[in-house]
């Protein structure tokens, strides 16, 4: 227990550096005990603040954890956080997103977003009407062509809002 508490909390990328290492980290820590799948998801979740914390109980919302396992549930944030170093490297990985096979459409749309905005930040800029519903638009053009061909067809020319 005392190895835990040399790990850090994980916040973001930006505050606590990339999370494939302070997994590792935690990995090493939890490896000293000997602990069940759900006591190593309770530490882990212990560890996890503000954009971490909130991307974990997104992910609760969707999936029960009650019936996943620690690798499982540490395979999906590795994805989730494991972000690309460059902003050129962000807007390839958004061009190319598609929706994952065992992804619900709400996760493939929050993954989507975040993905457009890691891309394209306008950090404390404000938008106009026009550039925000270009954006927008933007979005749910590439949201549509990451489903499969039969939802697309479906989905193509119907109107929505907002995404």
């Amino acid at each position: 227990m005392q190895a835990l508490i040399s790990v850090t909390i994980f916040c973001d990328r930006d505050t606590s550096g990339r999370f494939d290492d302070w997994i590792a980290h935690l990995e090493a820590a939890l490896a000293l005990g000997d602990f069940d799948e759900s006591r190593k998801l309770q530490l882990m979740c212990s560890k996890l603040y503000g954009e971490a914390a909130a991307e974990f109980d997104t992910f609760k919302l969707d999936n029960p954890i009650r019936g996943r396992s620690y690798t499982e549930v540490k395979s999906w944030l590795m994805k989730l956080f494991h972000f690309m170093e460059t902003r050129s490297q962000r807007s390839v990985e958004f061009n190319n997103m598609s929706r994952e096979p065992e992804e619900n459409m709400r996760q493939y749309a929050n993954r989507m977003r975040k993905a457009f905005h890691l891309a394209h930040p306008l950090k404390g800029t404000h938008l106009d009407p026009t550039t925000n519903a270009s954006r927008e638009q933007i979005m749910m053009d590439r949201f549509i062509e990451g489903l499969q061909s039969d939802i697309q067809a479906r989905l193509k020319h119907k109107e929505f809002p907002s995404f």
